[in-house]
């Protein structure tokens, strides 16, 4: 009996090697441009970080400090970058399906002398052979185990950011249609600029306004203010932030796409009824260093004109 559920723990562990590993290399192979924009992504924030670091320490002996703050900002500082470090080993896919292989590889082969040495009565200074390869063969599936689930996960991060990417390809084009479409038609359907407002931390956001926050990281509310007599269809908002700003991917964020020294925060509503206020949810964003920062916010949509809101955000010590 005990030899039987041996051997199908090793067919287990065979199906692994000769099946998912084979179909994680493929789907590694179909993304290597959502691999390149991760990397250069997680890179980023690795280097944004490290340099919040070095400036805080530089910081920490000037009289009057606050020692147990910077401690506490230290340590989620590092803890982040420890994270992202992670994350980034997980975007190499070769060193990646070794460490798997050897896992599972390891793992089959304890398996096998355990089934060795199940028939045997092979004890040296009452060391029980069996039960420790056992244990270490199920140690290295564990482990395996642990590599793959996270692979898997990366994987389907990098295929958000490669539909982000495409996506915000295609807008793109879809926008400057528009555009020319809008700019050659007297459709008077359009909701115009002063029948709709966007609001950012609760606040209104006119041409040029600041916005003040300290260094830390904040949670702000988003909203959009459909003052119109007809319904906006296919509202898409969106906030252009400077990469210097960490910001999380929540469910409520549709996408988010770096272009250069930009990311590009975007929201989608099939549609927001007249005169109602449409709650787009918070951005949870980390600030990592002092600094007055550009700021766009832009708005479109099937009967919206599209329009376009600079502002700024002054980050303070």
């Amino acid at each position: 009996m005990d030899n039987i559920i041996l051997q199908l723990y090793a067919s287990f562990i065979v199906a692994i090697i000769g099946f998912v590993l084979p179909l994680l290399a493929i789907l590694f192979s179909f993304l290597p441009q959502g691999i390149n924009s991760l990397t250069e992504k997680y890179k980023g924030e690795i280097e944004r970080v490290e340099n919040k670091i070095k400036s805080e320490q530089k910081k920490w002996k000037k009289k009057g400090f606050d020692i147990r703050s910077f401690e506490k900002f230290l340590k989620e500082l590092k803890k982040i970058k420890k994270e992202t470090e992670e994350k980034l080993n997980y975007l190499k896919p070769v060193n990646i399906l070794i460490k798997l292989f050897l896992s599972f590889t390891g793992s089959f082969l304890l398996i096998l002398l355990s089934i060795f040495y199940s028939n045997v009565d092979f004890k040296i200074a009452e060391v029980d052979f069996f039960n420790i390869l056992i244990f270490l063969s199920l140690f290295l599936l564990f482990i395996g185990g642990k590599i793959l689930f996270k692979s898997f996960c990366t994987i389907n991060e990098i295929a958000e950011v490669s539909n982000q990417e495409r996506n915000a390809y295609e807008n793109k084009v879809i926008e400057l249609l528009t555009v020319l479409i809008k700019e050659n038609s007297k459709d008077k359907m359009l909701i115009g600029e002063s029948e709709i407002n966007i609001y950012f931390n609760k606040e209104k956001i006119i041409e040029n306004k600041i916005y003040e926050f300290s260094v830390s990281k904040k949670v702000i509310e988003v909203s959009i203010e459909n003052n119109s007599e007809r319904m906006a269809k296919k509202a898409e908002f969106g906030i252009i932030f400077s990469t210097d700003f960490l910001i999380e991917k929540t469910s409520n964020i549709k996408s988010i796409t770096t272009d250069g020294d930009k990311q590009i925060i975007r929201f989608e509503n099939d549609f927001i009824h007249s005169q109602t206020k449409s709650i787009q949810g918070g951005i949870s964003i980390n600030f990592l260093k002092a600094g007055d920062y550009d700021v766009k916010a832009f708005l479109k949509g099937e009967n919206i004109k599209t329009s376009y809101i600079n502002f700024k955000i002054k980050v303070i010590e």
